[in-house]
């Protein structure tokens, strides 16, 4: 038989309401208000779990753009004696209450598994989300924590995840089709398209972006400068155009597939790799785990003006107050990423 352990949200929200001192709230609620005092008096937490201890979170890993359930699952073949021994910190904090929901963890009959879920999560993009889950056993603290996705623009990582995506599988396999072809990873591509224009191919975008991929006009320019223009048209002084004036002639189809190659779906994915590719070399030099990002922030800004963050900043290039805005879209892409990915999810 289970011991669920429940607490409503309208008490939570009836005692915060009256105390006045609700505290700082997260994706999950309230969080304590002394959360940081406590923090300092805890002992060290192990981030490596003993034999015959797990801690696993599904999904797997964090995903920023849409809402999604969060499952804890602890499962501790010494037993579980109180769930008062689970504490969940989100950005150093530990998390109160979960308002609007109910916080509930459930015991297996035999104590030796634990479940939480925490229903319709929703992880703001432009923010940072640090989320562990704290076990006290034994006189000893452990922890487990919800890593951020990840995503190679180079890898073998299929697309095995359509759920969400069932009005676009036409497309889908277009993306999965040309990224194998180009030796590109197929949930990279479809992730990068999926942020980019949400597989709509007359997608018109901000700086004259357009298409599945969202290439600049100036990037198109780079891209088309040595290839036949009769198969890679560009449309007249699209480049003196306004986003205003750009949007109202795509819309009335004065600007359409046949005159703009960024509107022909598979031209687009096909210059858009080529992009990537030459963003790819000019990163070549740089050796480190994060050359990945580098390339997805250059494809949303410039390369140059990434590099100059990069040689200025170092390893903190990411909070350069000139490419600030891109990061969250370069975050959003590795969620994407993840979920194709992820057949599970």
């Amino acid at each position: 038989m289970n011991k669920p352990l429940k607490i409503t949200a309208l008490i939570l929200i009836a005692k915060l309401l009256t105390s006045g001192c609700a505290g700082p709230t997260s994706p999950f609620g309230a969080v304590e208000k002394d959360s940081k005092e406590k923090l300092s008096q805890r002992e060290p937490a192990s981030l490596e779990l003993p034999k015959g201890l797990e801690i696993s979170f599904s999904p797997g890993r964090q995903i920023y753009h849409r809402k999604f359930d969060l499952v804890i699952h602890v499962k501790d073949l010494k037993g579980i004696n109180d769930v008062g021994n689970f504490e969940l910190f989100y950005n150093g904090k530990e998390v109160q209450s979960l308002l609007n929901k109910e916080f509930e963890w459930t015991i297996s009959e035999n104590s030796q598994r634990a479940k939480l879920t925490i229903k319709d999560i929703k992880l703001p993009v432009g923010k940072n989300h640090e989320l562990n889950l704290k076990y006290k056993k034994d006189s000893k603290t452990y922890v487990k924590e919800f890593l951020p996705p990840d995503c190679k623009m180079i890898s073998s990582e299929r697309i095995e995840n359509v759920e969400n995506f069932q009005k676009d599988l036409h497309m889908l396999r277009m993306v999965e089709l040309m990224a194998k072809k180009q030796d590109v990873s197929p949930s990279f591509l479809a992730a990068l398209v999926a942020q980019q224009s949400g597989f709509n191919p007359y997608y018109v975008g901000a700086e004259q972006r357009l298409g599945l991929m969202q290439i600049r006009t100036l990037d198109s320019f780079l891209l088309t400068n040595i290839k036949d223009q009769k198969e890679w048209p560009s449309y007249p002084e699209i480049d003196q155009m306004s986003d205003i004036g750009l949007y109202t002639k795509v819309l009335l189809g004065l600007i359409n597939s046949q005159n703009e190659w960024r509107l022909d779906a598979e031209k687009s994915l096909r210059g858009g790799i080529e992009y990537l590719k030459r963003l790819e070399d000019f990163w070549k030099k740089n050796l480190t785990q994060e050359r990945n990002d580098l390339i997805l922030a250059s494809y949303y800004s410039s390369p140059h003006k990434v590099l100059k963050s990069y040689n200025a900043a170092g390893k903190s290039w990411k909070d350069s107050d000139e490419i600030a805005s891109v990061i969250p879209k370069l975050k959003a892409v590795k969620s994407y990423c993840y979920e194709f990915s992820h057949a599970s999810l």
